[in-house]
């Protein structure tokens, strides 16, 4: 009898254990390791691209379940300015996510990067947050002529850089280009210029025409 009260305890003790462990949970995944959070498993489909199967009866709060728009506003407002993140739904409870740099800082960030509810909160906290800063300052799309890009990195006055947005029709949007420039850039700076010369898969830019925004 003693050793039944002692083995339901134990149990209960680890059920405990498990719901608390399931409820604290608010990233897609968990570091070290990585580990399941939000999401139940992910896969590398290549090079930039992650697909995340949701625990879509996770609560991002009581009443209000998880779900793709929430991840989507949520990973975007605070890693698409640092990170170049793009999410997108696939199907019910799967969103692929494709970002630019280094495959370990991403799943990193991810792993920092709570899930909200898209609502007033979320807007709040991006607003105040690094990211949510630099995501929103590279909001705008590019101009006619004019390429938007991530820096990947800048070496000896020649920039590498992944294309986002292309209004330029020799440079095609999700290329990686390089651009004979003098300014001095960090990786993940976003970039916009006007292109006008290729020399040798090397870019210059029209004069003036590289901003940081």
């Amino acid at each position: 009898m003693k050793f039944t009260a002692k083995l339901m305890t134990v149990v209960t003790a680890m059920f405990f254990f498990t719901s608390v462990a399931s409820a604290a949970a608010k990233t897609l995944i968990e570091m070290p390791g990585p580990k399941a959070g939000l999401a139940k498993s992910w896969k590398k489909v290549k090079d930039g691209e992650y697909e995340f199967t949701l625990d879509t009866s996770a609560e991002l709060k009581k009443g209000v379940k998880l779900s793709a728009d929430a991840v989507k506003s949520s990973l975007e407002s605070k890693l698409g300015g640092t990170h170049g993140v793009k999410v997108a739904a696939k199907g019910k409870d799967a969103v692929t996510i494709t970002y630019t740099g280094k495959e370990a800082d991403f799943l990193d960030q991810v792993s920092k990067t709570k899930i909200r509810e898209k609502s007033v909160e979320l807007a709040l906290e991006s607003s105040v947050s690094e990211g949510g800063i630099r995501a929103k300052t590279a909001d705008r799309p590019a101009n006619a002529g004019e390429v938007k890009a991530i820096v990947l990195k800048s070496e000896k006055g020649i920039v590498t850089a992944k294309v986002n947005d292309s209004k330029f029709d020799k440079v095609k949007t999700g290329s990686v280009i390089k651009l004979k420039d003098g300014g001095t850039y960090k990786a993940n700076d976003w970039i916009f210029f006007q292109p006008e010369k290729d020399d040798k898969g090397t870019w210059s830019a029209k004069a003036g025409s590289v901003t940081q925004k």
